[in-house]
């Protein structure tokens, strides 16, 4: 427990597998996982702790894509230039185009208006620290299709569902790598890591998050 960018320096270089992880955005009804001034510094230590040719998966509202992953601008003479992001300035590599979570059976109204399309996905962020390959042989799609969980279940307001996790474990770790997630919420990586036999980095600053995501944790042991 506590806040990531200081504890994350207290691991060495190059001794994590893979990241996943849902930091607070920059728009949320729930102020306390809003983005705030501590939130960009952890993907520094993110980077420095992440080895070679591995992968960091970050679920983000709309409005933070342009900020973690940079866009392109017109210029007046017609031509266009690219302003960095906040990952691409530390040294990431930023997919072009985010995955997709199309949420099964969840349609959301929330900041949505009348004439807009309802929001039945969220978009995810892929960046790279060297130049690292999936663990597919086959090509997969960038959209990963599961149910939310049910608001009846839900210990946090973030929460994203296992089995999505552990999709993603699947594309990016083997079994007894090292995942890393600054932002745990609701603890669902470490769940998903257990299922999956990998071992794992929580570290979350909200005291009650925190001890409900250890005794989440102690269920599944």
């Amino acid at each position: 427990m506590g806040d990531s960018t200081s504890i994350l320096r207290n691991l060495p270089d190059c001794s994590v597998d893979a990241v996943i992880t849902d930091p607070p955005w920059l728009n949320f009804f729930d102020a306390s996982l809003t983005r705030d001034a501590r939130t960009f510094p952890v993907f520094k230590e993110v980077f420095r702790v992440m080895k070679f040719h591995t992968l960091c998966y970050i679920v983000i509202g709309f409005e933070d894509l342009p900020h973690y992953a940079g866009m392109e601008r017109m210029l007046e003479d017609g031509k266009t230039e690219h302003v960095y992001g906040e990952l691409e300035r530390i040294g990431f590599s930023v997919s072009k185009t985010p995955l997709i979570w199309r949420k099964i059976n969840a349609l959301s109204r929330r900041g949505v208006k009348s004439w807009e399309y309802d929001r039945d996905f969220e978009i995810i962020v892929v960046a790279a620290k060297g130049s690292p390959v999936l663990t597919s042989q086959t090509r997969l799609s960038g959209v990963k299709e599961f149910k939310v969980v049910p608001s009846r279940s839900l210990i946090h307001p973030h929460e994203k569902p296992v089995e999505l996790v552990k999709d993603i474990l699947q594309d990016c770790s083997y079994e007894g790598n090292i995942i890393l997630d600054p932002f745990a919420g609701s603890g669902v990586v470490g769940e998903a890591c257990h299922e999956m036999k990998r071992k794992y980095i929580l570290i979350e600053r909200d005291k009650d998050r925190y001890d409900k995501i250890r005794q989440r944790l102690k269920k599944e042991k």
